[in-house]
């Protein structure tokens, strides 16, 4: 499996207690349009999308499926900021795509590249709109292996 791992784009500040509406910023759309000119020009295309359901995510992953022309976007409950990487994990090992992006928030996309390419829950920082991209024959803690990836201005 093929798979990316991106983080939303600037999100505007937070108001109230409501994390999951916060929208992209004009400067986040931005930072997503780099990202997602870059996964085109690797190729993709025809591939699903796998969201988390706070807004600036879901507006990431629909502007990155504008511009690949992407098979599918769908929601995933799993891949909310505070989302467990082992059951990420887990859900990876029972799908079929031979490559599929996510679309998620920090600390999930750091340490969800963490125990997929190192086998331990720490992850470095994951700039906005940034891309990392694994491959691995066998889903599993460790088992990945780091690609190139992008990170936008």
């Amino acid at each position: 499996m093929k798979l990316w791992i991106m983080r939303h784009g600037e999100a505007e500040a937070l108001r109230g207690d409501n994390d999951s509406v916060r929208g992209l910023t004009p400067h986040g759309h931005g930072q997503v349009l780099a990202s997602a000119r870059w996964l085109k020009a690797q190729g993709l295309g025809s591939l699903r999308i796998v969201v988390s359901p706070y807004r600036r995510a879901r507006q990431t992953a629909d502007i990155v499926a504008d511009i690949i022309a992407a098979v599918a976007v769908e929601q995933e409950e799993l891949l909310t900021p505070d989302g467990d990487p082992r059951r990420v994990c887990q859900w990876l090992e029972r799908q079929a795509d031979p490559q599929l992006l996510l679309v998620s928030h920090m600390p999930l996309v750091a340490q969800l590249t963490s125990w997929l390419s190192d086998g331990v829950l720490a992850g470095s920082p994951f700039g906005v709109a940034q891309i990392r991209t694994l491959e691995m024959e066998l889903v599993g803690p460790g088992q990945a292996r780091r690609l190139a990836g992008f990170a936008p201005d």
